[in-house]
């Protein structure tokens, strides 16, 4: 053994001699060492047969031999594989209960691991379900969809890996035929972090996060910093992220609504405590290249206290503002519509609830606002009741101004009076029809108008896991360019572990956008109070269409902290 290490250590010594005076063909044609093809950087994409040998398929990609697994038998078959050109890549699998791969991987960072998968039995006498684990996490929990015998089928997910080896495992959920993989894919993951995190200030105590793009379709994040006690906001250059000024609240400052006006600078509406004397309003500030600065006076109403805001912008770029006020004595609860004009803001019509704010006999919160393209504006909010025949229930209403009345759109959200809805987020398609995501018993749903009444979309597609789900924190709606409607949602598993989810809608199911957005999550923040729930995330799509999402997590690295990050997704 010493004479053949000393043997690949000269043949190591001999071969950088001859490279440093330029002999290059004869190491072209001495063959490498074993040890050096170990020290081989690893590259992707990898491609694994399992249960075969190299395959290359109808696009020119080879697939090496099943490599870097433990456990359970190789199987053949030479039945026609539907659903693909590849079907030798199919007719091998690794088949057994506890199937496992350690794969080499160029270093710590997020995998897309994509599984290709069969039925192998033409007459199976049951459907072949399976859990799967990666980096010692399960991020598949019972997957069933092997219904068809001989069909191929794609199984794809993220995963962080720490250190340089990928660990995947195939477990046979009881009862099951035990499960089998026919090829693993390895991948760059196509969601990216945008450097660090917007907090340059190093404290991991954001809240409430907010998303927008601005006129150089850079993202601008703003959030609530516990350590301030105010709201930050920062913006990418497109190499770091740098911080617009100081604190663009005076006092005591939260739940900041993130815009940018129509030259596309960024502007954030808060909710401001000014303590001597102790008043709680609404401000707006806009960022003028060099400072924040005042869009209106404050907006508060006597005896009352701005509890949350939403904000948008006017066909003609005037910036729109929905605040909840509640009475000091909490019996009267009401929402208020303002529109600036360029020098005040002046309010859009009565006050919004309901019953109406003369017959309140509850709470309304979580406000959402939006305008058509025939400038008209709508708005939701839920709404819970403390007394009479509604004591105990919470719905989600939405209204349109019409000419110079506010306007019911439908009844409650959804139209069913036995489900209750609550932390509404609005969006609206092209031709001005109203989407609603909302909560409901712990799942999210989604409804759009239709003849003046709510038609529900399918809440199958909405569970993140495919399993039984817990929302907490309330599910947010976009419309794409195309006016294709996205929901980014919290979905807990079954061990209670919070992922996030990105579902699109196709025009007749909801569908995931890859798989859980940012492997590295946090535990979810979630505040149940009077003023209504918040999200602890943003969503945003940039002027090219991809995805952007702003939330809490953790780093490849290890760390637990719960940073902010930005993250991009590329299609």
């Amino acid at each position: 053994m010493h004479g053949k290490r000393m043997g690949t250590l000269l043949g190591l010594m001999g071969a950088v001699w001859l490279a440093a005076c330029g002999g290059s063909e004869a190491l072209e044609e001495a063959p490498p060492s074993t040890q050096e093809q170990a020290l081989a950087p690893v590259t992707l994409p990898i491609r694994i047969n399992s249960g075969g040998g190299a395959f290359t398929d109808t696009y020119g990609r080879l697939w090496q031999a099943d490599t870097a697994y433990s456990g359970g038998q190789a199987f053949q078959t030479t039945a026609p594989i539907a659903g693909t050109e590849n079907d030798g890549l199919y007719q091998s699998l690794r088949i057994g209960d506890g199937v496992s791969y350690s794969i080499p991987v160029p270093g710590p960072g997020i995998y897309t691991v994509q599984f290709l998968l069969i039925e192998p039995e033409p007459s199976p006498q049951a459907v072949r379900r399976m859990q799967v684990l990666a980096e010692y996490e399960t991020h598949v929990y019972d997957y069933r969809d092997l219904v068809t015998p001989l069909r191929a089928y794609t199984l794809s997910f993220d995963v962080p890996v720490r250190d340089g080896h990928l660990n995947l495992w195939l477990r046979a959920i009881p009862g099951s035929p035990p499960p089998g993989v026919s090829a693993v894919e390895v991948t760059d993951s196509r969601w990216k972090w945008l450097g660090g995190s917007p907090q340059l200030s190093g404290q991991f105590n954001s809240r409430a996060p907010q998303l927008a793009v601005d006129g150089t379709n850079q993202p601008v994040v703003a959030w609530e910093d516990d350590s301030l006690n105010n709201i930050l906001v920062s913006r990418w250059t497109g190499s770091t992220w740098q911080q617009l000024g100081d604190a663009p609240g005076g006092n005591s400052s939260s739940r900041p609504v993130l815009l940018m006006d129509a030259a596309g600078s960024p502007m954030v509406a808060f909710v401001e405590l000014r303590p001597f004397p102790a008043v709680t309003s609404v401000r707006m500030r806009r960022w003028s290249g060099v400072a924040w600065s005042e869009v209106g006076d404050a907006l508060g109403l006597e005896d009352y206290e701005a509890q949350s805001v939403a904000a948008t912008l006017d066909n003609q770029g005037r910036p729109l503002v929905a605040v909840v006020f509640a009475g000091y004595n909490v019996t009267d609860s009401r929402l208020h519509v303002y529109r600036f004009n360029g020098l005040a803001w002046e309010q859009v019509g009565d006050a919004l609830a309901s019953l109406g704010p003369t017959a309140w006999d509850g709470s309304l919160r979580n406000p959402s606002i939006a305008v058509d393209r025939f400038d008209r504006i709508v708005v939701a909010w839920d709404e819970s009741y403390w007394r009479g025949d509604l004591k105990g229930k919470m719905f989600t209403h939405v209204f349109r101004r019409s000419g110079s009345q506010w306007l019911r759109v439908g009844t409650k959200v959804p139209d069913d009076s036995a489900t209750l809805s609550q932390v509404p987020s609005l969006a609206l398609a092209p031709d001005g029809t109203p989407w609603v995501a909302y909560v409901s018993n712990g799942i999210v749903g989604v409804v759009r108008e239709q003849n003046g009444a709510w038609a529900a979309t399918p809440t199958a597609g909405l569970k993140g896991w495919g399993a039984a789900t817990l929302h907490d924190v309330p599910p947010l709606l976009r419309m794409d360019g195309a006016g294709v409607p996205t929901v980014l949602l919290i979905s807990r598993a079954p061990d209670a572990r919070a992922g996030r989810f990105l579902r699109k809608w196709n025009g007749s199911a909801w569908v995931p956008v890859m798989s859980r957005v940012g492997p590295f999550d946090t535990s979810p923040f979630i505040e149940s109070i009077r003023h209504g729930l918040r999200s602890d995330m943003g969503f945003a799509f940039n002027k090219s269409g991809h995805f952007l999402v702003a939330m809490p997590e953790d780093t490849p690295s290890g760390a637990s902290h719960g940073p902010l990050r930005v993250r991009t997704f590329t299609p």
